[in-house]
């Protein structure tokens, strides 16, 4: 077994896939700062429409390659920031109308006002 050469054949592919989508952030970037907003938009009306819908459209094409990227960084995190809360005890993710579904959050208001009447 060669865990090098395995370490770095993933440490490649794993560029090679996140690569693309950089590259599409800082050129969206550079179209977005650099040009539409110095060269082709004055106080938020574009000042030449014909150069300003070609970078236009592409900014709407380089959003197609970093949303997929994006959107599953999204998920990862929320996934993250769920795992989080749902161990605490003192919120509940359900509505108000909803809370006594849930126990731990039931239960927690239960506590709070046995133990404020006292």
């Amino acid at each position: 077994l060669n865990l090098k050469g395995l370490l770095r054949d993933l440490v490649i592919g794993v560029f090679k896939v996140i690569m693309y989508p950089i590259l599409a952030f800082f050129i969206r970037l550079l179209i977005r700062t650099c040009i539409l907003d110095e060269l082709l938009v004055d106080l938020g009306q574009p000042i030449r429409p014909h150069i300003f819908s070609v970078f236009w459209l592409a900014l709407l094409l380089i959003n197609f390659v970093n949303a997929p990227l994006l959107g599953f960084a999204r998920y990862i995190w929320l996934t993250v920031i769920v795992l989080i809360r749902c161990t605490f005890i003192h919120t509940s993710f359900l509505s108000e109308d909803l809370c006594t579904f849930d126990p731990g959050y039931f239960s927690f208001l239960a506590m709070a006002r046995t133990q404020s009447e006292s």
